[in-house]
């Protein structure tokens, strides 16, 4: 996973399908109950289960990739849980569809943050993940993200993780590929409903692509045309 200390240490499990990021991430809660669990969450390791809450974007625009991450989560559940749970213990999640809007995934972090849960985990809109991740860190309780992959996430403090690497270093990878391979021009075709490919459209991808010395030639479109 990815952490505002070391953002290059984790990035194999960026090239995971989205299922295999929401197994990668729940098996690393291995790792939280085994350390006693959080401050945020002080009874939910101490009993015969570990709880967590898993927020998911599995309705409106975002959910195109989180009912997959959603899936991904069960199924890793399903296995831990198969193979003695978590120090013998009963991995038990909640999952929560925050609908791809901001203030219903700021309003369930919140929920999760006063539980007794010992982590929070959310896929997918950089958005909504940006404007979660301060309230986990002010709460001390572990938030690890799969897929959300704008600047300032996992900045927000060393309780916040996430399981791919920044999209900007995905987008400069493919471009030193492309211009090895000749490429002089960078065509970007982006969703104009969605508000982190705009950024990525308008912010990331062209200072790389400035930098790869391409020319820059950015449509902008609905996702639903």
């Amino acid at each position: 996973m990815e952490a505002a200390a070391n953002p290059e240490e984790f990035t194999m499990i960026g090239l995971m399908s989205k299922p295999g990021r929401a197994v990668a991430a729940l098996a690393s809660l291995a790792l939280v109950a085994a350390c006693g669990g959080t401050s945020g969450g002080s009874d939910a390791a101490a009993g015969d289960t570990v709880s967590v809450t898993y927020i998911a974007d599995t309705s409106g625009p975002g959910a195109f990739y989180g009912k997959d991450f959603a899936a991904g989560a069960k199924y890793a559940v399903k296995q831990i849980n198969e193979d003695g749970g978590i120090g013998g213990r009963e991995l038990k999640v909640s999952f929560v569809d925050s609908a791809s809007e901001q203030q219903s995934a700021v309003g369930a972090v919140t929920k999760a943050a006063k539980s007794d849960d010992i982590a929070v985990m959310y896929a997918l809109l950089s958005q909504n993940a940006l404007a979660m991740a301060p309230i986990a860190q002010r709460s001390k309780i572990p938030f690890i993200v799969g897929q959300s992959g704008s600047d300032g996430i996992v900045e927000a403090g060393d309780y916040v993780y996430r399981t791919t690497t920044s999209e900007g270093e995905y987008y400069r990878s493919m471009l030193e590929t492309l211009s090895k391979s000749g490429a002089k021009s960078t065509a970007i075709l982006y969703a104009s409903d969605n508000p982190t490919a705009v950024d990525n459209a308008t912010e990331t991808i062209p200072g790389i692509v400035k930098g790869a010395g391409h020319d820059d030639h950015r449509h902008g479109a609905d996702q639903d045309r």
